[in-house]
C-alpha cells in the first residue's frame, strides 16, 4: 500500500499550525482531530439525520424543534428520543472528542429532571463520544441506566 500524505490545519485560539499526517506504512498516524468531529453540532446534526438507523424503534421526542437542544431546568439535551411503543424516553448526550467521568455527572442530571417532568416513564441515557477516558467506564459501572458508545466517521462516494 503506498503512503498518502495529508495536511492539516491544528488551530488553538488564534494560532494555526499546518501539520502533516501519513496514512498507510509511515511512521505518523492519522490524529484524532482527523478522524472525530470537530464540533458537537455536527455530531449532532449527523446523528438527528440518521436516528431510525442508529435507534432503530425510537424517534426525536417531539420532532427536531423539541427534541433536540431539549429545554429543561434551564439545561439543554442534545437530543432526546422516544421509543416508538413502550414511550420511553433515551438522552443522548454528545461529545465530539474524549468523554470523561463529569460526562457522567451531566447526563444524571438530566435524567434526574426528566423523571421530575415525566415520572411514568422508564429514562435511561446514551453517552456518545469520540473517545471514553476510563474514569468515565468506571463511573458508568454502578449503574444499567446509562451506556457509552463512541462513533465513526466515514464517508460514502457515489457515481454523479
Amino acid at each position: 500500500m503506498a503512503d498518502i500524505l495529508i495536511f492539516f490545519v491544528e488551530s488553538r485560539g488564534e494560532e494555526h499550525d499546518i501539520k502533516e499526517a501519513i496514512i498507510g506504512d509511515g511512521e505518523r498516524d492519522i490524529p484524532d482531530s482527523l478522524t472525530n468531529f470537530a464540533y458537537e453540532k455536527d455530531l449532532q446534526t449527523a446523528l438527528c439525520s440518521h436516528i431510525s438507523e442508529l435507534f432503530p424503534d425510537y424517534h426525536i421526542y417531539g420532532g427536531i424543534g423539541i427534541g433536540v437542544e431539549y429545554s429543561i431546568g434551564g439545561k439543554r439535551i442534545d437530543v432526546l428520543l422516544e421509543h416508538e411503543q413502550s414511550k420511553n424516553l433515551l438522552v443522548v448526550e454528545l461529545k465530539s472528542g474524549e468523554a470523561d467521568f463529569k460526562v457522567f455527572g451531566q447526563i444524571s442530571m438530566y435524567i434526574g429532571l426528566l423523571k421530575r417532568q415525566f415520572p411514568e416513564r422508564n429514562i435511561s441515557g446514551v453517552i456518545i463520544a469520540g473517545s471514553i477516558d476510563d474514569s468515565l467506564v468506571q463511573a458508568t459501572e454502578i449503574t444499567d441506566k446509562v451506556s457509552l458508545k463512541t462513533y465513526r466517521m466515514s464517508i460514502e462516494l457515489e457515481d454523479a
